[in-house]
């Protein structure tokens, strides 16, 4: 005999339309002024066999389907109904379907009322701002309700950028009550979708993704900052002046003057770095080297890479090459790997692509590494190189 449990309950119908609230097409549907096509659910019931056997059963789950959610009145549906029976227990009408005539009914099943009221008050709010942001919310219903708390600095931060044209402003100069550079990059993800609907495409940098939100948007971002020193005096600066950290911008108009830059990747390093004549040593920070790109300057000086002895440290040196074809490498080579056996560590995440920016020698070393040829993930570490190596290769240079 077929279980009770299994005979469709106003729980069930609920959980059925529940599923569709959830992905918002009730909502989206009702946002843009649809008129509702009756919807609906079918039951499962109890087997005309099993009727006579369970007719108290059979009349109690009709009933509650009929009472609906146990609330008072009717329920928030209409129900179809079949005749089954016969001669020998007469005949019964059974429900075997429940239809909704309205959103109304909907709204009252899943008890959500009140959220849609709340949703209505938000949309007429992004109604009146901009129509983008109201087509923004009816496809995003419920990403709009949940940001219902913070809906209004939010549209008020989509209306204070929409109305400012001045690049030279950062986050922190949008004056909105109640709004700080926190609450702008709790919401960026929002308002990134929200700007890119109601700004003009010319107010819109698309080359920079949603995650740059100020350089996208037209603000000032922080600054990025290279560092640099000195190995000898250079008469563009004061004698006592050794070392510096200048905005990229501001460095590249100006030419500090040495012939031969000398980048590498670790601070100490870099700081500890031997004088030499007519030479600077950068700051490259791994990956970052591309912001060196954006120094004209650099064109006409030998360049010299050092990075670590491994995978990434020789894709970092590829990409160098990429913005300066003539870069040489400084102690990357395989005697320097061989002579350090000792100070070998592993490297734990290493790549491999097709870099086509080394030399020969490079290349070569590049897929004994990548290959493995020492042994799993080698790598050298730049700080792990003796001092005198360095001393060496910059007298052979």
């Amino acid at each position: 005999m077929g279980d009770v449990r299994q005979w469709s309950t106003p729980a069930d119908v609920a959980a059925k339309l529940r599923r569709r609230w959830d992905s918002g097409a009730f909502l989206t549907t009702f946002a843009r002024g649809l008129d509702w096509v009756p919807l609906s659910v079918s039951l499962r019931g109890p087997a005309v066999s099993e009727i006579g056997d369970r007719l108290d059963e059979v009349r109690a789950w009709a009933g509650a389907l009929e009472k609906g959610s146990g609330r008072t009145g009717r329920p928030p549906y209409r129900i179809d109904y079949k005749s089954v029976g016969g001669r020998l227990m007469g005949s019964n009408r059974l429900p075997v379907r429940v239809w909704l005539d309205s959103y109304e009914q909907v709204w009252r099943l899943l008890g959500v009322t009140a959220q849609v009221d709340l949703f209505r008050s938000l949309l007429d709010k992004g109604q009146r701002a901009h129509p983008e942001v109201r087509a923004w919310m009816t496809e995003h219903p419920h990403p709009a309700l949940r940001l219902a708390d913070d809906w209004d600095r939010i549209l008020a931060v989509t209306e204070w950028v929409a109305r400012s044209g001045d690049s030279s402003r950062y986050l922190r100069q949008i004056d909105v009550p109640g709004v700080d550079t926190k609450f702008i990059e709790a919401h960026r993800g929002v308002l990134a979708q929200l700007l890119d609907r109601v700004l003009d495409v010319d107010r819109i940098d698309l080359d920079q993704p949603r995650s740059s939100f100020a350089l996208r948007y037209g603000f000032l971002d922080k600054p990025t900052y290279i560092r640099f020193r000195l190995l000898s005096p250079s008469p563009r600066f004061p004698h006592e002046v050794s070392e510096l950290a200048l905005r990229a911008h501001e460095l590249a108009e100006i030419d500090p003057g040495p012939g031969t830059v000398i980048v590498v990747e670790n601070e100490i390093t870099y700081l500890a770095f031997p004088r030499v004549a007519d030479t600077l040593v950068l700051f490259g920070a791994g990956y970052s080297v591309s912001t060196l790109a954006g120094l004209p300057w650099m064109h006409d000086k030998r360049i010299l890479y050092w990075g670590d002895i491994d995978t990434h440290g020789f894709t970092i040196l590829n990409r160098f090459r990429t913005d300066f074809p003539h870069v040489g490498s400084l102690l990357m080579d395989r005697g320097t790997l061989l002579g350090h056996r000792s100070q070998w560590v592993t490297e734990t995440t290493p790549t491999n692509q097709y870099l086509d920016q080394l030399t020969a020698e490079e290349t070569d070393l590049y897929r004994d590494l990548v290959e493995g040829s020492f042994g799993p993930g080698v790598r050298l570490e730049q700080e792990r190189v003796n001092y005198q190596a360095i001393l060496d290769a910059l007298e052979r240079r």
